[in-house]
Order: structure tokens, then C-alpha cells, then sequence
């Protein structure tokens, strides 16, 4: 019983750890501006999705999206698992632009899309004389609309200058984010981190030039130390 008990809490140690390196800390992003705020830091410690369209001749059908061994590198354990959605992928010069649903985060470990998920925004700008612009509306696990601040100001971004970062605007947890403010073409991606857990979330993109995307951490590499030690004591203690 003692040995029992002692993996029990080996177990929810390594889980403990694991949800509480998925914690956001990043500012809320509210208000408004021509341009979001730059931040200087590339890559970022995270991977998107594998991605596989439910039939390749219907691009508007949806997709689910997989984290974890084999499809992508190790993701923090809250993540492991697969998405489920309706509508176009929201990336790429081949996929139609329109509404994607982010409709089922069941199947990832945690049973909902966990705080602490990025979300990726490439090539929002001007340069190919559309309305490049994305509007994006999430719903908590219950069912209800977050009307709160659920995204942060960008936490990653290869940007060199904040004119190459699109304008924004925030309003009772609708986010709109806009790159006619950004002269020119500049090869720009940047991620903003959920600041809560999310069941859905919907997508809207008006331009195919823009690219959206879901992200999950990786684990650092103390972490992964952390983890393994866990796994390598539950080995010992079956023996």
C-alpha cells in the first residue's frame, strides 16, 4: 500500500509540474492601436499542430489538429492529444478564406484548449492590396462567451520594427486584428498567448495572405529533466 501510495504521488507530482509550466503570465491585451507592441524573440519554445484536412477535396469540410509523438516534437503533457473543427484551415494562399471553428479540444489530455496555448499570425500586412484581417471570438469549456481579455500582448515575434506589426482593437472579448496599418510585405510572424481555457474558438479571415494557427509549448529543458526523473522513478518503483 505504502509503495502505491508513493506512485500515486510520484504521478501527480509529474503532472503538477507539467500544468503548472502551462500557466500564463503575460499581459492582457486591451484597448487599441495602429500597431501591436514589438517584442524581439525568435523562435519561440513551442510547435503548431499537425494538421489533416477530414477530406482533401472539400477545403472547407475542417481539420483536426494533433500534438505529440509522432505527428510533432514532445509537447508539455496538458497538450498531447487532437482538436477537431469546421471550416477552412485559416492559412495559406490555398485554403478559402471564412469562419473556422476550433469546436472540439476533448480529445487533447486536458479536455479543453489549456492557458498557456499560443496562437500564430503570419504575414498579416498590406501588401497584397486585400483587407488582411483576422476576428477571433472563444468560448470557456462551459459554453460561455469570454468577454474578458483572453489574449496577451505578442510574447514572440521575429519583427524588427513595430511598424511591421498589424493594428488591433478589443472589445468585450472580440478581438480584431488589422494589417492595413503596415506598409509594404515584411515576412512577419508573432504569437499572443491564451491568458485562460478555452473549449472554442472562432476564426475569422478575410484574406487567404494572412496565416492563423494554434501553438503548444514545448518543455524547457529543465522540465524535461523534471519529467524524466518522474518517469524513470515510476520505472524503478514497478521493478
Amino acid at each position: 500500500m505504502f509503495r502505491n501510495a508513493q506512485r500515486t504521488c510520484t504521478v501527480s507530482a509529474v503532472i503538477l509540474l507539467a500544468l503548472a509550466t502551462a500557466t500564463a503570465t503575460a499581459q492582457p491585451l486591451t484597448g487599441s492601436g495602429n500597431h501591436l507592441p514589438l517584442v524581439q524573440s525568435w523562435p519561440p519554445p513551442a510547435v503548431p499542430a499537425d494538421l489533416a484536412l477530414y477530406d482533401p477535396n472539400n477545403l472547407t469540410a475542417g481539420f483536426s489538429g494533433t500534438w505529440g509523438p509522432p505527428a510533432t516534437a514532445p509537447v508539455l503533457a496538458p497538450w498531447v492529444g487532437t482538436y477537431q473543427t469546421v471550416g477552412p484551415i485559416p492559412a495559406g494562399i490555398n485554403n478559402p478564406t471564412g469562419t473556422t471553428l476550433y469546436r472540439d479540444f476533448t480529445g487533447l489530455a486536458a479536455g479543453f484548449l489549456p492557458t498557456g496555448t499560443y496562437t500564430y499570425f503570419g504575414d498579416l500586412d498590406a501588401g497584397s492590396a486585400t483587407t488582411e484581417q483576422f476576428t477571433l471570438h472563444a468560448w470557456d469549456p462551459s459554453g460561455s462567451l469570454i468577454t474578458t481579455p483572453w489574449l496577451s500582448v505578442p510574447v514572440y515575434s521575429n519583427a524588427t520594427d513595430p511598424n511591421q506589426l498589424p493594428g488591433w482593437s478589443y472589445s468585450s472579448g472580440t478581438y480584431i486584428f488589422d494589417g492595413s496599418t503596415v506598409p509594404g510585405n515584411p515576412s512577419v510572424a508573432f504569437l499572443l498567448e491564451t491568458l485562460v481555457d478555452i473549449g472554442q474558438i472562432e476564426v475569422i479571415r478575410s484574406s487567404e495572405w494572412a496565416s492563423f494557427g494554434l501553438w503548444a509549448p514545448i518543455p524547457e529543458p529543465g522540465t524535461l529533466c523534471l519529467l524524466g526523473l518522474g518517469a524513470f522513478t515510476l520505472a524503478r518503483r514497478r521493478r
